[in-house]
């Protein structure tokens, strides 16, 4: 392809990446102002795409995204599975920083209670670990996962799943307040993720930050976990700030564009 084929790809693809970002509808003086391309070069490469079927005319002969491009998304929906996309930035993250990580989804239960659900877990080389089966599913309220899916929701999707499930008490540090998780979810949104410090099992640290879906939505969390005679609170922020970066990689991959 010479430079000048390529350059239009590259202009082609920037004008499609704008659909979405912050707006689905586009006319083309907007699309002008926003590439800093000429009107002719901008008409010339929307009616491309159009022929395509990648945009299409709105009623307000604006531009939006075709059926071509819909199409394109569900099948690539389709072949990005969560776990598929998780598993190998989570083997990495293992390699470098030797602790166990899991990659956990929220699923309500039979009696309209709210769990984690343990999708996978990558273990450390470490004697001395955690062991989890796959299926299991884990209190909401009293795990890292749980409560930074949980803090990343609206406030009243929040009171709603609190409300329908049962605050339980595992051990001396589980928060079983309702008004103490509240004000936790609002740190926990603050720095980017939630600690777990004793409160599932006693001796047992851990970090979790939330995944996103393309709408920016979270859809799981991943943590990394270990023994307090091993992981101690200073040690679990520095896991969280890598757990942060890989989360971030995971949900680019997913369709999230935010930051």
């Amino acid at each position: 392809m010479s430079s000048q084929g390529a350059q239009s790809v590259h202009r082609a693809i920037g004008l499609l990446k704008l659909f979405g970002t912050r707006q689905s509808e586009w006319t083309l003086n907007e699309l002008v102002e926003q590439t800093q391309l000429n009107k002719t070069t901008v008409f010339r490469l929307l009616a491309a795409l159009e022929h395509e079927g990648l945009l299409e005319r709105t009623e307000q002969n604006n531009y939006q995204l075709g059926p071509e491009m819909v199409a394109l998304g569900g099948w690539a929906m389709e072949n990005n599975n969560l776990v598929t996309v998780s598993e190998p930035l989570l083997k990495d993250l293992v390699g470098r920083v030797n602790e166990r990580t899991t990659l956990e989804q929220p699923v309500q239960n039979g009696d309209g209670s709210w769990s984690m659900l343990g999708l996978l877990a990558i273990r450390s080389n470490h004697r001395i670990t955690v062991s989890q089966i796959y299926g299991t599913r884990l209190p909401i309220h009293a795990t890292s996962t749980g409560k930074a899916y949980l803090a990343h929701l609206p406030k009243e999707d929040q009171i709603a799943i609190l409300d329908q499930t049962p605050i339980q008490t595992f051990t001396g540090s589980t928060k079983i307040s309702k008004a103490d998780l509240l004000a936790e979810f609002s740190q926990i949104r603050d720095q980017g993720y939630a600690l777990a410090l004793g409160e599932l099992e006693d001796g047992l640290f851990a970090t979790g930050t939330p995944l996103y879906n393309h709408r920016g939505e979270p859809i799981a969390a991943v943590s990394m976990e270990g023994p307090t005679s091993r992981v101690d609170e200073e040690r679990l922020h520095e896991l969280a700030q890598e757990l942060m970066l890989t989360a971030a990689e995971i949900s680019s991959r997913l369709g999230w564009r935010g930051q």
